[in-house]
């Protein structure tokens, strides 16, 4: 039985009793911005692969929205969370109304069925995987449904989500919802065009809970 661990906010990973918990997985999820970014991250994943070197890292992504909080700082505070806002912005998604879609308070959910969107996110990841010391094993994807959800926690926006702008409500547009759903599949067949099948692909969210086919694609 293989082991999986996810931590949005990794610790100090040179206390000996940090890296012990981690290293009790076979499987680390974590957020890339603690690894990428700023040259003083440059030697943190070094004492996790040290210490089990057969521990698979997996960075966190997210397929469907971005945060706006990263577009706010500047660049050196992390390049990672800003290359990859600016790479999104262009491809902000609205509401019926004209508000800005999001799915959690503080996020903008972005058209990743437009392939340009995919390629300039796929893009910012792939140029810090490759120029970066720290490498990750494989990518979590977040998320993976059928449709969007929307977190009650949004309040405030206004009107229903229109990812294609076309006027109509994304839960009623079947040519929207299955633009969504082929989506999914284009973003797991750029990874693996990009680095490989023997790149790590997890997926969040229910969509591999009943789809057997979609399920397929992933290692987890």
């Amino acid at each position: 039985m293989r082991i999986a661990a996810l931590d949005y906010q990794v610790g100090d990973l040179t206390d000996p009793a940090e890296l012990a918990k981690y290293t009790r997985a076979d499987i680390l999820i974590v957020q890339p911005a603690q690894f990428w970014g700023r040259s003083d991250l440059e030697s943190r994943l070094a004492p996790l692969r040290a210490a089990k070197p057969d521990l698979k890292i997996i960075a966190y992504f997210q397929s469907k929205a971005i945060r706006i909080a990263w577009g706010e700082n500047p660049r050196e505070t992390n390049t990672y969370q800003y290359d990859l806002f600016q790479a999104a912005k262009p491809y902000w998604c609205y509401t019926t109304e004209g508000d800005t879609l999001m799915d959690w308070p503080g996020t903008a959910i972005i058209d990743f069925t437009n392939p340009a969107a995919r390629q300039a996110m796929l893009d910012v990841f792939l140029n810090h995987q490759r120029t970066s010391s720290n490498k990750f094993d494989g990518i979590f994807w977040d998320y993976f449904n059928d449709r969007l959800w929307i977190s009650p926690a949004v309040t405030g926006m206004e009107g229903e989500p229109d990812m294609d702008g076309d006027g109509v409500p994304h839960w009623d547009d079947e040519d929207e919802l299955q633009a969504f759903r082929d989506a999914q599949y284009d973003w797991t067949h750029e990874m693996v065009a990009a680095k490989g099948s023997n790149f790590i692909q997890i997926a969040n969210g229910s969509r591999a809970l009943t789809d057997s086919q979609f399920a397929a694609e992933f290692d987890g």
